[in-house]
Formats: structure tokens, C-alpha cells, sequence
């Protein structure tokens, strides 16, 4: 499919904020959705997505997600 689905537990979002920001392609479309404990970030591109990769950056306390585009 085209869409990157990221679910985050107990986070507080912004939402006027996150709906002021514009896609960039290859990103078509940005889809929040708020849960009772989870927050929801969807992201579609302008491609079928053929792989992804996470790595956690433990110095920095971050998560990388890379997402390959086009046929697999």
C-alpha cells in the first residue's frame, strides 16, 4: 500500500500545529488520529511502499524510519 502507519503511546500532539503542515513529496497526505492513550500519524506517499527500516538511535533517544518506494 501507500500508507506508513505510526503509532506512538502516551504522547500530547499539537493538532493546530500538525494541520498547518503541508506534505512534501513523495508524501501525498498526513492523517492524525487520536486514541484514549496513543496517538496515530499516517502518512501516505505518492508510491506503493516496497520496504521500511527502523533504527534506534540510543545516544539521541530516536527512531529512524526509512521507507523504500516502488515495486518490491
Amino acid at each position: 500500500g501507500n500508507w506508513l502507519l505510526v503509532t506512538i503511546n502516551n504522547l500530547d500532539v499539537d493538532l493546530a500545529k500538525i494541520r498547518r503542515l503541508k506534505p512534501s513529496a513523495p508524501v501525498t497526505k498526513v492523517d492524525i488520529t487520536l486514541f484514549e492513550n496513543a496517538v496515530q500519524i499516517g502518512f501516505r506517499f505518492s508510491g506503493p511502499i516496497s520496504s521500511f527500516e527502523i533504527v534506534e538511535d540510543k545516544p539521541r533517544n530516536d527512531l529512524l524510519i526509512s521507507v523504500f518506494l516502488g515495486s518490491s
